[in-house]
């Protein structure tokens, strides 16, 4: 039985610098050369907010915790959160990984996840989620938490979900 030289079979550390290497390469790839603001944002390219819609309609569909994302614009709240509601640091990464799962999704599934079917959209964010390398599952909750605080903040929502605040309602900036 022929084996390869020890050199030639690659290696644990040598495997972990490389997937590194490509980490560090698609995360400056992902933050450089971004699109400029749409009409009406202040941060969210076109294809962002495309993109961001299309999560957004996969997460949050008209059902039980209320209306369908996009019924609500949803990505203009996200934009206004990210030009000032959160840190103003988190802008760059958060499009970044957008544009990461943007370009995921089309090297493997050979399609823009805008235009994917529910079911598949879906499977792929299902699949983002499972248990796997941390930045991963970082990458993840952090879209999460962003889209879920623009969701579960609509008035609308709360009004579904049966929320009543003993609080006078603010009004939204830009409102």
């Amino acid at each position: 039985m022929l084996t390869p030289p020890r050199a030639a079979l690659l290696s644990r550390r040598r495997a972990l610098t490389l997937g590194l290497m490509a980490g560090i390469a698609v995360s400056v790839y992902a933050t450089t050369d971004l699109e400029p603001p749409a009409p009406g944002m202040k941060v969210l390219g076109a294809s962002e907010r495309a993109l961001l819609d299309a999560v957004g309609d996969t997460l949050f569909p008209a059902g039980a915790l209320g209306p369908a994302w996009s019924s609500l614009g949803l990505s203009d709240e996200v934009d206004r959160l990210l030009s000032g509601g959160l840190s103003e640091k988190m802008a760059t990464p958060f499009r970044g990984l957008l544009r990461a799962l943007g370009m995921g999704v089309a090297l493997s599934q050979g399609a823009r996840f805008v235009n994917l079917g529910p079911a598949e959209r879906l499977e792929l964010l299902s699949a983002f989620g499972e248990v796997g390398p941390l930045p991963k599952r970082l990458a993840h909750d952090a879209l999460k938490s962003v889209m879920a605080m623009a969701y579960f903040g609509h008035p609308e929502v709360q009004r579904a979900l049966g929320y009543h605040s003993f609080c006078h309602d603010l009004p939204r900036e830009g409102a």
